[in-house]
């Protein structure tokens, strides 16, 4: 049935409605904008008469219901209607917890990928630490067993030259994947056991492992071709050549300096770029180049937005360290919270991908 609307005082139409609610998502009419069609007794604002559609809108995350953008205030990271705003600002001043019912995970990859979502540091660094709050030791130890994990592969990798190295590449995503599924399980309530930490060597192991081995296996590919391309262009010699170290000490570490500083905006690319890989997997099931992709493309909607928010969670990882080095098994959890956080803001609504037992 066509709409008819009001423009300038004067009435316009007919229009489809299909047409006039792209107008209004456009900005090119507001939400003020009286409407009518047949059937109506009077005209009335197009943020009235038009009820939302399925995926339309916004949803408020306290009560889980969906209203127009513009009746929406933002409270720590999330959209809170009109209705529900005197009560979550109270508990936000008491420190409660304030969280949505978990609706129907019914929406496709590209759905998430058109709806509106927003990227907040604070918020996910206040939520995030939160969450870490409710299990400290048990975020304490998963976070010990990534770091001892990832210094026992280091060594492995070290005493077996170039297989060692490559084998090593595929035992990251199992140990992040685990920690990532159990803190899914946290941030949506449910009770998960310790044991799950270690769950993606077992549950999802070979895409975790396919996604591990390529980020780092990029990595580890940019840094050879300094090795073996910029450095020698420079005419400074390999960092990792002990006899060119005595000879030119100097060179060394102006060579290191030269390493490091080109690694830095790569792994902040890498990590912004393959920032939910690891919770699709485990979460919606997705396959690795499912997970790759549908992470690529989001990030990919705000870059400078979730550069900033990789940076963010870089430093918050690394913070632990000043913190007499203890402080980084908290850290660590902190930093994967964050991700968990904004993952949950984003993706919650998907549905998975279906069952795949690997």
């Amino acid at each position: 049935m066509p709409w008819y609307y009001v423009e300038d005082g004067i009435q316009q139409g007919p229009v489809a409605e299909a047409e006039l609610r792209a107008w209004l998502a456009a900005g090119r009419l507001s939400d003020h904008t009286l409407v009518w069609q047949e059937g109506m007794s009077e005209w009335r604002p197009a943020r009235e008469a038009l009820p939302l559609a399925p995926g339309d809108g916004v949803t408020c995350g306290s009560c889980g219901k969906a209203f127009l953008a513009s009746d929406m205030i933002e409270l720590e990271g999330r959209p809170v209607c009109a209705t529900c705003k005197p009560r979550v600002l109270q508990q936000i001043q008491e420190g409660v917890e304030w969280v949505a019912p978990a609706p129907a995970p019914t929406l496709t990859a590209e759905e998430i990928l058109a709806a509106p979502f927003s990227v907040g540091i604070e918020s996910t660094l206040s939520r995030g630490w939160r969450l870490i709050a409710r299990h400290p030791l048990a975020a304490f130890f998963a976070s010990l067993i990534i770091i001892s994990g990832s210094i026992v592969f280091e060594q492995i990798a070290s005493r077996v030259p170039v297989i060692g190295q490559i084998v090593v590449l595929f035992f990251y995503g199992p140990l992040y994947g685990g920690f990532f599924r159990m803190l899914i399980a946290w941030a949506r309530r449910q009770k998960c056991p310790f044991s799950r930490v270690m769950s993606g060597f077992t549950s999802h192991g070979l895409h975790l492992s396919i996604a591990g081995a390529l980020i780092q296996g990029l990595l580890l590919l940019w840094l050879l071709s300094v090795r073996h391309l910029l450095l020698p262009a420079l005419g400074l010699p390999d960092f990792q050549d002990e006899k060119a170290i005595r000879e030119n000490i100097s060179g060394f570490y102006l060579a290191l300096a030269v390493a490091i500083l080109s690694q830095i905006p790569v792994q902040l690319y890498l990590a912004m770029a393959f920032l939910f890989v690891f919770p699709l997997i485990v979460d919606k099931n997705l396959s690795v180049f499912g997970a790759v992709a549908l992470s690529w493309r989001l990030v990919h909607l705000k870059p400078l937005t979730f550069l900033l928010f990789s940076l963010a969670n870089g430093l918050v990882s690394l913070s632990g360290v000043v913190l007499c080095c203890v402080g980084i098994f908290f850290t660590i959890s902190m930093a994967m919270a964050m991700i968990v956080i904004l993952y949950e803001d984003i993706f919650g609504r998907m549905a998975p991908a279906g069952t795949r037992a690997l």
